[in-house]
């Protein structure tokens, strides 16, 4: 399936039908499914001084204020000469255009930044206008991501835009189907696929995904998870004060009931296991 065509960013103005200025592109996409570490691993390649990766920035998407107040938050986190307060809809023009202007002359700065997305929609719009340099594609169990994504959307009570309608467990699975559709897309593109499990257990391979992203060394602060005000504490109390394997096969912790077996519907019905 080819991507549609697509236009792109000028400094300073909206999407429009002119290319990209030369040289506009990132330093590295991480893109993958819920729930596999990915805000973990952009908080790893966020080096302050050096090097920041934007969790979910939703860049063409529709205008968030908490979204656009947490990327502000972040780089100013990271020394970089942007308002501490984001402007309003009103002031600023879609987020495509703020971000195109205002934002991306700052992290163009530093050695490497960069982008996380789990909502793969689109992204050949982001990749058009923002060619990354390196693409990192994360997977995980697919009954772990069940478990994990039913888990959090429970504790932050995600809600459609709307805010009328919470997301629930047919949401989980669509949303799945989905995503596995786009990553095997992305795959052709990845210069490396990244296990969770294997992420979460083995340091050396953490050194060895920085070191192919141009950084000697990785951050032991966590930029994203502060950034948006340690919403999601509950994973850093998991964990306690590094990287660990807490969380790899939780499937099998859970007791039988619903959830159990929708992690095992989920493995079934996109993997055809047994």
């Amino acid at each position: 399936m080819k991507e549609p065509a697509s236009p792109s960013i000028r400094p300073g103005g909206g999407r429009d039908i002119e290319a990209a200025a030369p040289g506009r592109g990132m330093g590295v996409a991480i893109m993958g499914l819920p729930r596999c570490g990915t805000t973990l691993l952009s908080d790893l390649l966020s080096v302050p001084g050096r090097s920041v990766v934007i969790s979910e920035p939703n860049i063409h998407g529709s205008w968030s204020r908490p979204t656009a107040q947490r990327i502000h938050t972040l780089l100013r986190n990271a020394g970089l000469d942007v308002a501490g307060e984001a402007p309003t809809r009103e002031e600023a023009g879609d987020f495509a255009r703020h971000f195109a202007g205002n934002l991306y002359p700052q992290l163009a700065r530093l050695d490497l930044w960069g982008v996380k997305y789990v909502d793969l929609v689109a992204w050949w719009v982001l990749f058009a206008d923002y060619p990354p340099r390196h693409v990192i594609v994360a997977v995980r169990d697919l009954r772990d991501v069940v478990v994990s994504s039913l888990d959090r959307i429970a504790r932050l009570q995600l809600a459609f835009p709307d805010r009328r309608h919470m997301r629930d467990e047919a949401w989980v699975l669509a949303n799945l189907g989905h995503n596995i559709y786009e990553l095997l897309r992305l795959a052709e593109r990845a210069d490396r696929i990244v296990r969770y499990e294997d992420f979460a257990a083995d340091p050396d391979m953490r050194a060895e995904i920085a070191a192919m992203v141009g950084l000697g060394d990785v951050a032991e602060s966590r930029a994203n998870i502060a950034a948006a005000q340690h919403r999601r504490g509950w994973e850093l109390a998991k964990h306690g004060d590094g990287i660990s394997t807490a969380s790899v096969a939780r499937h099998l912790k859970e007791p039988p009931g619903p959830v159990r077996a929708l992690a095992r519907f989920g493995d079934v019905l996109f993997v055809g296991g047994n």
